[in-house]
Formats: structure tokens, C-alpha cells, sequence
């Protein structure tokens, strides 16, 4: 699997779904298992028209390569006015290094301000993020907005270095030029 998540101090691990999806799938081919079995005494089916391969589409195909981001060091009254300017709901947070070490919301940042606290980015934002390589096929990551409700998927190299980001909208904007994708295998 090519989804992680990063953790405080630059650490990772593999991300690994809830499971849901296997069960789903167990269960479906129980179900057309039974189906078939029921089906045998009937007519072949009939030859399906040839058509086009479908297309496996991955994250580097879908992601967006311009993305604002801000880092540890500012401060939560420069993010307001960044998220206000660019109309953003959520940015990746970068190390000096270019590496993503955190996200924050706009709610992050309401917070931040009802506290009346004079605040950082880095004391506020989200330190443990679900990240995809280049080549994450967007199903995995179709998976990760359904079942973590995550809104933006920050796509990193094999440095760890951001490339772009994924976000619903994206997922969305492909599924819309793209009739046949093909996400779930």
C-alpha cells in the first residue's frame, strides 16, 4: 500500500484502512457465489462487446501540483489571512526541509482564536497525516476520504518532499471527465 501516516518527529507508518472494504467484498462474493450456483441451469451469456481498457487512475494524474502551504513558524494571524486570500479550508504545514509535518483547518485556526492565545501553527495544527506517493492509485485514496472522513491527502515524493495535494474535489473533478475510471479494481 502506498498510503502512510506521518507522525511527530518525521516518523511514519503504513496506513491501514478499518478492513471494512474487505469484509464488503467477502461478503459479496458469498452472496454471487450462491448466485451462481443457483444459475448454472440456465443460457450462457451472451459475448460482451469489445471496449476500451479501463483506465487506472493515480494520484499523480488527479493531484493538484500548486498548493499553498505555510509553515511551523507561522503565525495563526498570517494563516487567517493566507486562508481568507486564497478561500482554503485546510493547508499542509512544511518543515524548512520541505516535508509535510502537519495540517491545519480553519477550524484549528477558530480556535485558536476564541482562546485569545498568541499561537503558532506548529501548537495548533494536526501532527499525524495520511499521506499518498505519485503513484497511490485513487481508489486507496477514494477509501481514505469515505472511510477517515479526511477532506485533503497531501501527495510527498520518495523524500518525503510535498508534490501536490489530493482533495475531494479533485476525486470528484476526475470522476466527471473520466467515465470509465476505474478506482476499485
Amino acid at each position: 500500500m502506498t498510503l502512510f501516516v506521518t507522525g511527530p518527529g518525521g516518523g511514519r507508518a503504513p496506513f491501514r484502512g478499518s478492513g471494512h472494504w474487505a469484509k464488503v467484498e467477502e461478503e459479496q462474493g458469498a452472496q454471487n457465489q450462491g448466485e451462481s450456483d443457483a444459475n448454472q441451469h440456465q443460457e450462457p451469456p451472451k459475448p460482451l462487446k469489445p471496449r476500451e481498457k479501463k483506465l487506472k487512475s493515480v494520484a499523480q494524474q488527479v493531484m493538484t501540483k500548486r498548493v499553498q502551504t505555510l509553515s511551523r513558524r507561522t503565525t495563526v494571524d498570517e494563516a487567517l489571512q493566507t486562508f481568507s486570500k486564497h478561500e482554503y479550508h485546510q493547508m499542509p504545514v512544511l518543515s524548512d526541509t520541505g516535508k509535510v509535518v502537519g495540517m491545519v483547518t480553519e477550524g484549528d485556526l477558530l480556535r485558536s482564536v476564541a482562546s485569545g492565545k498568541q499561537e503558532h501553527i506548529e501548537d495548533i495544527m494536526e501532527q499525524h497525516v495520511i499521506c499518498a506517493r505519485p503513484e497511490s492509485e485513487m481508489g486507496e485514496v477514494a477509501t481514505v476520504f469515505m472511510e477517515r472522513r479526511e477532506q485533503v491527502v497531501p501527495v510527498v515524493n520518495e523524500r518525503d518532499e510535498l508534490v501536490g495535494i489530493l482533495t475531494r474535489g479533485d476525486l470528484i473533478r476526475t470522476i466527471g471527465k473520466i467515465a470509465d475510471l476505474d478506482l476499485w479494481k
